[in-house]
């Protein structure tokens, strides 16, 4: 098995493809790098002169005028929600954009990073089988390796494997980006933490083994690269209807069931999101927004399944349908 595996090494990074696509994920990389440098940088002094001027302004007004307008609110409609008529005080920082901290600048990357590797992975692996399939050495390779079960699992091995790998770099590319950003521009004292970003990294190394996994399985089962790809682009397009469904009372509930919101979950650690729940005010019928999240342990296990039922749905293909156009 070792040497299948070695084989299969082989023919994945001889492949010119991948060196071709490796170009184009270092060119988004790239513009995701570049995008956190700037983000992270203090605004203009001319900003922020400008943000201190407008926010004195607008603080003197609500210390004049934010008692007597909340007393107007409240008067015009006595049951309505403190929160509504509440004037908050007016803050410095609403005035000039802050530069991204590090919490956000190292979010930032690891999901980015993570999500942008994943899709390049299911698009390499399914051409990795789906050129196997369409050049017929995969019934070559077969003549000299007859069993079917270690030829798939060698390749998934080797794939799985690959994903991790460049999920690793790319990942370690955004942190250090972010982590030199923020350093550069807002001093060594603005780092925090590692544990987290290195926790949301290694999530997002096993989120690209699991990409590739899935984009393999889809390879094997329609047996071409342009069908396998096809599945996430048409979801892509799908999205569009399925938030106008999701708006429905009564489908809200299958949000928790998409998949990027899973995916979202699993990389950052939790996913909060909004449903619309329709409730009788003596006002008439209002809709209120109700906050529900996704823990990492659905995440996770939503991934698994998918990742699993990819892999057997495709193993049972493979052992049993022709590999011959």
């Amino acid at each position: 098995m070792i040497r299948l595996i070695g084989a299969e090494t082989h023919r994945w990074v001889a492949r010119r493809g991948l060196w071709v696509a490796l170009l184009g994920l270092l060119a988004i990389l790239a513009t995701m790098c570049w995008s956190i440098v700037m983000a992270t940088r203090p605004p203009e002094a001319a900003v922020v002169a400008q943000g201190k001027i407008a926010y004195a302004e607008q603080h003197a007004y609500w210390v004049e005028h934010h008692a007597e307008e909340e007393a107007f609110c409240r008067a015009s409609d006595p049951e309505a929600p403190a929160d509504v008529c509440a004037q908050p005080e007016p803050q410095p920082e609403w005035f000039y954009p802050q530069p991204m901290t590090w919490d956000s600048a190292t979010s930032t990357a690891t999901v980015g990073a993570s999500t942008t590797a994943g899709l390049f992975l299911i698009l390499m692996a399914a051409s990795f089988w789906g050129a196997e399939f369409r050049s017929g050495s995969l019934a070559t390779w077969l003549t000299f390796v007859p069993s079917r079960p270690r030829v798939w699992a060698s390749k998934m091995v080797v794939v799985a494997l690959a994903g991790a790998v460049v999920s690793a770099v790319v990942l370690l590319v955004g942190l250090l980006t972010a982590w030199g950003a923020v350093a550069a521009h807002q001093g060594a004292d603005a780092v925090g933490s590692w544990v987290g970003p290195l926790q949301a990294a290694g999530r997002g190394v096993l989120f690209g083994a699991m990409m590739a996994l899935v984009g393999a399985g889809l390879a094997v089962v329609f047996r071409s690269t342009v069908a396998a790809v096809a599945v996430p682009l048409a979801y892509l397009f799908a999205q569009g209807m399925l938030g106008i469904l999701m708006a429905i009372p009564g489908f809200d509930r299958l949000t928790g069931l998409l998949p990027e919101n899973n995916v979202q979950a699993f990389l950052l650690g939790s996913y909060t999101y909004s449903v619309p729940v329709q409730r009788m005010t003596p006002q008439g019928m209002e809709t209120e927004w109700l906050e529900r999240t996704i823990s990492l342990g659905q995440g996770t296990v939503y991934l698994l399944v998918a990742v699993a039922l990819a892999c057997v749905v495709s193993l049972a293909v493979f052992r049993r349908r022709d590999v011959t156009e």
